[in-house]
């Protein structure tokens, strides 16, 4: 008895002890890996990976927590590492923490975000209309911002075509469908879900048509741009092929832009100069112009020009591309503030031009153009023209004081003000002359009063954009000008002395007659001496000026303010 009652007492310890084990072991938390999806609406599926799952549905327990309040989703499947979720239908939007409860242990929340209700499509109206007509399409959870909403619309066999609704409410949206005549499956995809419509559209076709100013531009060269004008076309460019019918066949130019009445159109690539007919096709519709449109010769190109600054009326050379091998055809301007001057082209090649430059052209910088056949190239650096008068002769060749002349030449600037003209003798001092009326090619002024006529021409010096330019001009002396003839015989007095002066015309008439001394050569101050005529106007005497430098001097007799010069020098001692 004592034997069994001990072997008794051991199994019970045993057991006892087993069983204090397992109650402090631990149970396995569960752990949440991923979600699929990781965003989804009330109502969908969603499938938690992870571990430490119990592996029935019943043992598992998921609830969906924002901040303190939670909510149990419904678990369908479950295996230790996998369950398969219900989003309760109830649960609002939001952000949520997804939790997993199994064998009393409770996961860290994984991240859910929870949209708001799908669209769905419950029928649309009409069921069939022609391409481009609006249709309604009607369900529930649309958004009411249009920009929100996708519709795609599907033929089978071809790409899904993407509208943006016109008018959006939550339960209706407004579009007008382009595209081949056919069956459409219709799709709403409103923040990343879509629905799809119960039904498909029967799209039918109003055929394409080109209105009667169809081009603008009507011309353009291979590989510019012009836009097409019309009706029913498709606003998918993809949808719409033109064609340039030549004589090889037709060409396809390509649509970079549609919109149901004007198309974008690139004009085919290596087409010559000509008149082309063009086609519309749309969805094995046809539509023709009522006139061609034009080709033209590919637009010049101005790369180059030399040399980088000329001058008016010098020859210069243009190096491009595309320019006209006729003359004729291209035309050079210069540009400036607005103002454009063509120059005459002389030679043509289809990559180089010579030309004159305008012999009227004003000195400064300019926009250097060529036009060939209307279409205008434009050269990336401007064209510098610098000042380079000429005096070419001066009308009449000779004339009193006080006469018009005018100089003739080129190079001069239109403004008067920018000229300085002067008259100068020899080395004597130079006498200015002003402007009066100024052109590219002519100056008009008067000859200075008070020139003494003189045996040897006058140097007429003209001063424009930095640079002098000269011509001769022989001053005459009028018809009561006085004249010396000699110095009575001498050649050099001293100063102080009295010096007689022979010649004619050299009494003044209530005014006083006077001598002039000028050194010569190199011009310096003119001395004035009051001089002393007989009666009858022959002779007159004169003191020399005690101040007067030893030297030459030009001697001028001056006679109510006409000037009469002695033909030799006289020498002061």
């Amino acid at each position: 008895m004592k034997l069994i009652h001990f072997t008794r007492l051991g199994v019970f310890l045993l057991l006892g002890l087993g069983a204090c084990k397992r109650e402090d072991e631990a149970l396995p938390v569960p752990s949440v890996a991923g979600i699929t999806p990781a965003a989804a609406p009330a109502g969908a599926t969603l499938v938690l990976k992870g571990t430490h799952f119990g592996a029935t549905a019943t043992d598992n327990a998921v609830a969906f927590w924002q901040g303190t309040r939670s909510t149990a989703g419904t678990v369908t499947a479950a295996t230790g590492t996998s369950l398969t979720v219900t989003i309760p239908e109830s649960l609002p939007a939001g952000d949520y923490l997804v939790k997993v409860k199994a064998f009393g242990q409770t996961s860290p929340g994984s991240e859910l975000t929870v949209l708001p209700p799908g669209p769905v499509v419950t029928r649309f109206w009409p069921l069939s209309a022609r391409t481009g007509s609006k249709i309604t399409i009607y369900g529930r959870n649309f958004s009411p911002v249009a920009d929100q909403n996708e519709v795609f619309i599907n033929l089978e066999g071809q790409p899904a075509l993407g509208l943006k609704p016109e008018k959006a409410t939550d339960t209706s949206l407004v579009v007008a469908p382009w595209g081949s005549p056919g069956d459409y499956t219709v799709q709403v995809v409103v923040n990343g879900q879509k629905a799809t419509a119960p039904a498909k559209y029967n799209m039918t076709y109003n055929p394409p048509s080109i209105s009667s100013m169809p081009f603008i531009p009507a011309s353009a060269a291979a590989g510019a741009t012009f836009q097409l004008f019309g009706n029913n076309f498709n606003p998918y460019a993809a949808f719409d092929t033109v064609y340039f019918a030549t004589a090889q066949g037709p060409v396809v130019a390509p649509v970079t832009r549609a919109m149901a009445q004007v198309l974008t159109v690139t004009v085919p690539a290596g087409l010559s100069p000509g008149a082309y007919p063009v086609s519309v096709h749309v969805s094995g519709q046809v539509a023709y112009s009522p006139y061609p449109f034009t080709v033209l010769a590919p637009a010049p190109a101005l790369t180059a020009f030399a040399p980088a600054s000329v001058t008016p009326g010098s020859t210069m050379t243009i190096t491009g591309t595309h320019f006209s091998p006729t003359a004729g055809r291209n035309t050079v301007v210069f540009t400036r503030d607005g103002n454009a001057m063509t120059a005459g082209v002389t030679g043509a090649t289809a990559t180089a031009l010579t030309l004159s430059v305008p012999v009227y052209v004003v000195p400064g910088t300019y926009e250097l153009s060529i036009t060939v056949d209307g279409q205008v190239a434009v050269s990336a650096q401007p064209l510098t023209v610098v000042g380079d008068p000429k005096v070419t002769s001066i009308t009449p060749g000779s004339g009193i004081p006080g006469s018009l002349i005018t100089i003739n030449g080129s190079g001069f600037s239109p403004v008067a003000a920018d000229h300085q003209v002067e008259f100068v003798y020899g080395a004597g001092a130079a006498v200015p002359a002003p402007v009066t009326s100024a052109a590219y090619n002519m100056l008009k002024l008067a000859v200075p009063a008070g020139l003494a006529a003189q045996p040897l021409p006058y140097t007429v010096r003209v001063t424009v954009y930095g640079k002098t330019v000269q011509g001769p001009f022989t001053v005459t002396a009028p018809a009561n000008a006085p004249t010396v003839t000699s110095y009575n015989g001498v050649s050099s007095v001293n100063r102080g002395a009295t010096l007689t002066l022979v010649g004619t015309n050299l009494k003044a008439t209530g005014a006083v007659t006077r001598v002039h001394f000028t050194p010569w050569p190199g011009g310096g101050v003119t001395t004035v001496a009051d001089g002393t005529p007989d009666a009858a106007g022959t002779s007159l005497t004169v003191t020399v000026p005690n101040g007067l430098p030893a030297g030459q001097y030009q001697v001028a007799v001056e006679v109510n303010q006409v000037y009469g010069s002695a033909p030799d020098m006289l020498q002061v001692n």
